[in-house]
């Protein structure tokens, strides 16, 4: 009787769906390294972690301030987003993401 338990679970596990990509799913879109910018805020959304860059060389950016962006600031401590703001001139290591600029690194100046 336990080998019968046992087959039975053996064939639920080789009928259950696979959590691989759907027939028509587009394989998802991996980061890739975008360099590095610099430049001054020119807006920033505190709620959504969006910051408009202005650069001299490449024009605007809009950067996607994650939790998990390293901050660093002129001064030693640890720094939040609401140490960037409108007029501050920072540098941000970016990684891409499809349309979507994500700031690894930002150092404000």
């Amino acid at each position: 009787m336990p080998w019968l338990l046992s087959a039975a679970l053996a064939l639920l596990v080789l009928a259950a769906p696979s959590a691989g990509l759907a027939q028509g799913d587009a394989p998802p879109v991996r980061a890739r390294n975008a360099g590095v910018i610099a430049g001054r805020v020119v807006g920033i959304d505190y709620r959504t972690g969006i910051a408009d860059v202005a650069t001299r060389n490449r024009g605007r950016f809009e950067v996607q301030i994650l939790p998990s962006t390293i901050i660093e600031g002129p001064t030693p401590g640890f720094h939040t987003i609401t140490d960037i703001a409108k007029g501050s001139r920072i540098r941000v290591f970016l990684s891409q993401r499809g349309n979507l600029f994500n700031a690894q690194i930002v150092r404000i100046k």
